[in-house]
């Protein structure tokens, strides 16, 4: 049974929702949109028992607790622009491999397919 460990909207890109979940020795990380069910991405780390993945996502959630830089949301933009920028900046993060994760991404696996992604970013971009 998954067990939510932390959910919040992360700094860096507004409007991005970062869900932080274990089951059993399984880490699960998350990136959604708020405000749209169906842009949802996943990545996920199994480790060596329970108790080491609640470790390493304590950890994480202590050290991003500690990051003060507010995200870009412009007082400009309408709410539907500015998911629209949230989207690109997510998947361009994706695409990089530069959203930040428990042990600096090492060994967590994205739990789809990137060129989906690459899809998708072409699609957002060229609006």
């Amino acid at each position: 049974m998954k067990i939510v460990l932390d959910c919040r909207e992360i700094k860096n890109i507004p409007l991005i929702e970062r869900e932080i979940a274990v089951d059993d020795s399984k880490l699960f990380v998350s990136f959604s949109l708020i405000g749209d069910l169906n842009f949802f991405f996943e990545y996920y780390k199994d480790y060596e028992c329970h108790d080491e993945s609640i470790r390493s996502a304590e950890k994480f959630i202590a050290s991003e607790e500690k990051i003060t830089k507010d995200g870009y949301r412009s007082e400009e933009l309408d709410f539907s622009k500015q998911q629209d920028n949230s989207k690109i900046s997510l998947l361009k993060s994706i695409m990089l491999d530069e959203l930040s994760l428990p042990d600096d991404g090492e060994g967590f696996i994205y739990n789809s397919d990137k060129t989906y992604v690459e899809t998708l970013l072409r699609r957002l971009s060229s609006r």
